[in-house]
């Protein structure tokens, strides 16, 4: 014989509750991050350098990679946002969408090679500080 109280059927339908908020969340920051990255592949907005934010024209040789650069940071800036309120949820990260593996797919679906991060072809810092000669040929620090 089983004993029920209403208390713990409570209990379970607010967990229940809980959970289904918890799966809804995830499905809208899914879908929200495949929305997003719809707009970014392919590329045909040129609404960016339409505007005033940069002399760069979208046919320039350095808009496409300024325009990656600008979706890495954005898509790196959703992320977080979004692992930070499943944190706040008490949600496991491993069950947040990821945006890049979103992007990936959307790029591999394309045909395109998968996107890089925007610092790749930047020469890394030299390991110690090095010396520099000024104008005069004296050694700044």
């Amino acid at each position: 014989m089983s004993v029920h109280s209403e208390s713990s059927d409570f209990k379970y339908t607010c967990k229940d509750a809980q959970i289904t908020c918890d799966y809804e969340w995830l499905h809208q920051v899914e879908k929200s991050f495949k929305a997003t990255v719809a707009l970014w592949e392919p590329v045909n907005d040129t609404s960016l350098a339409d505007r005033n934010y940069t002399s760069i024209s979208s046919d320039h040789q350095l808009y496409k990679r300024w325009l990656d650069a600008t979706n890495w940071f954005s898509a790196k800036c959703m992320q977080m946002h979004a692992n930070e309120e499943a944190q706040s949820k008490g949600i496991p990260l491993h069950e947040v969408p990821q945006i890049r593996d979103i992007w990936l797919a959307r790029r591999e679906e394309l045909g395109l090679c998968p996107p890089s991060k925007p610092w790749n072809d930047s020469p890394s810092p030299p390991s110690s500080p090095t010396k520099l000669s000024g104008s005069k040929g004296k050694e700044v620090d």
